[in-house]
């Protein structure tokens, strides 16, 4: 027997609403004047070591040959964090090479009226972890949130001169108020799958 798990309304929300504020936030670059730099998708499957795997949503950069993705983002909310974690490993050691995932765990609270409790984490490859290690990790809260930063050379695979200091690149900022913007989406799913 086969069983098959449909995402939530609030996994939906997650995802649908992080793309949102991505894409919001990347369509104000300069360099994705007037044709976008990149290009983002829903749910695709691409090949992995040991198998394939969809991702909830993914980016890729106009640059790159077959739609390839440079990030990737999986949203957890049936499934546990170190089942997304292991998912993010297997991402970071595909060819070509995924260059972030960004993990957001959205865990039910064990209390009746209780928000569930939203983690977001990223995972890249470093020099002392090529198989990946988290880059990033904190609890978001439903209100007052602090800016959500993304070093665009996670996105694009060469990023303008202008947005490169000293040979860093600079991060795309996305706005507290976006973020709280973000938890909203996830609270109203919440709010509607418990009526």
């Amino acid at each position: 027997m086969i069983f098959h798990f449909l995402p939530s309304k609030v996994h939906d929300a997650a995802v649908a609403s992080f793309g949102r504020m991505l894409t919001g936030r990347l369509d104000l670059l300069p360099f994705n004047q007037p044709n976008e730099q990149y290009e983002l998708r829903g749910s695709a499957t691409f090949s992995l070591p040991n198998g394939s795997k969809e991702a909830d949503m993914n980016i890729f950069p106009m640059t790159r040959l077959y739609e390839d993705p440079t990030l990737v983002l999986e949203v957890g909310y049936s499934e546990s964090l170190s089942d997304l974690r292991l998912d993010a490993r297997r991402w970071l050691a595909r060819t070509p090479p995924v260059l972030l995932v960004i993990l957001i765990d959205i865990k039910k609270s064990n209390q009746t009226g209780t928000l569930p409790t939203v983690t977001v984490e990223h995972w890249a490859r470093t020099l002392t972890h090529p198989d990946g290690t988290f880059v990033y990790s904190e609890i978001w809260m439903y209100e007052n949130n602090q800016d959500y930063s993304i070093p665009l050379n996670y996105i694009f695979e060469t990023v303008p001169p202008p947005f490169v200091t000293n040979g860093i690149a600079h991060d795309l900022v996305i706005p507290g108020t976006l973020v709280d913007k973000f938890m909203n989406s996830i609270r109203h799913a919440w709010v509607a799958m418990l009526l």
